[in-house]
């Protein structure tokens, strides 16, 4: 089977207390059907891109509309997006207090360590590997699988996404394991599916900011829930657990300069706390 997961993130910018990244997959065939409703929607309301920042602030191509519009728009991607649409969703959330003093900590120049956006981006990755192998792993054909990323271009840390990306690919061939296929950096204009990992990216932010500012999950007016059925996991880190995260990721990265490496599967480059899903219930 060949998968497809897009990544977005939001909240990466200076002065945010959390950090999100989200990476969006599915078959193609799923993705050819989201794709022509987003087609669709595009048609029906005269936009070009959804970019979840332009459409709260009402700029970009949603200048000028009524909040009802808005409404509107919100309700229709939810329906294009729920129910078996996706396979799976994988939202991680940074704290970033946390981060600056659990992980990064005392600087230090090798090996190198991920950025906020590429740690965030390896939980997302180690999640959706896993769950490849949950879903497929007893499929004759399980060899075959590949799962290929899609990150939107031009982020700063981009590139530690692609190095993390690679990285864990060559970890797995070590094993014999070919599940990784492609990396490729794309525009919104070029992959229309990148605007769903920007929606599910941003909605998650602005409901973890509600939480922690008001402990109310309302995000856009009327309290619209972007996707009201589906598989949303969300991964967060423990307090204190950054530190042993950072801590194994060096002793890691240290092994495998030594020519040392001995890595176990896909869930050994490390483990972030699984919540729950949307359809589960959350954890206590």
């Amino acid at each position: 089977m060949i998968l497809t997961a897009y990544f977005d993130e939001s909240g990466t910018h200076d002065g945010s207390p959390t950090a999100v990244v989200c990476g969006a997959m599915a078959t193609s065939r799923q993705w050819e059907r989201v794709e022509f409703g987003l087609r669709k929607l595009k048609r029906k309301y005269g936009f070009r891109i959804l970019h979840a920042t332009d459409l709260r602030t009402g700029s970009g191509d949603f200048h000028g509309w009524s909040q009802q519009k808005i409404v509107d728009l919100l309700g229709d991607v939810g329906f294009l997006l729920g129910g078996n649409a996706i396979m799976e969703y994988a939202v991680c959330t940074v704290d970033v207090a946390a981060f600056q003093e659990e992980y990064r900590g005392e600087w230090i120049k090798k090996p190198r360590l991920d950025t906020q956006y590429g740690l965030a981006f390896r939980s997302c990755l180690v999640h959706l590997g896993l769950e490849i192998e949950r879903r497929l792993g007893h499929h004759r054909s399980f060899s075959e699988t590949r799962l290929h990323c899609v990150i939107e271009a031009g982020h700063k840390n981009a590139g530690d996404a692609q190095r993390i990306f690679h990285e864990m690919k060559k970890d797995l061939e070590r094993h014999d394991m070919q599940m990784f296929g492609d990396f490729t950096l794309a525009t919104k204009h070029e992959r229309d599916p990148l605007m769903v990992a920007d929606f599910i990216a941003y909605t998650s932010y602005k409901t973890d900011l509600a939480i922690r500012e008001h402990g109310m999950r309302s995000v856009f007016p009327d309290a619209i829930a972007p996707i009201r059925e589906g598989a949303i996991t969300r991964i967060q880190y423990a307090p204190g657990s950054l530190a042993k995260v950072r801590t194994a990721l060096i002793e890691k990265l240290e092994r495998r300069r030594n020519k040392q490496f001995n890595g176990q599967s896909v869930s050994s480059v490390h483990g972030p706390r699984r919540i729950a899903s949307e359809d589960e219930e959350p954890a206590s």
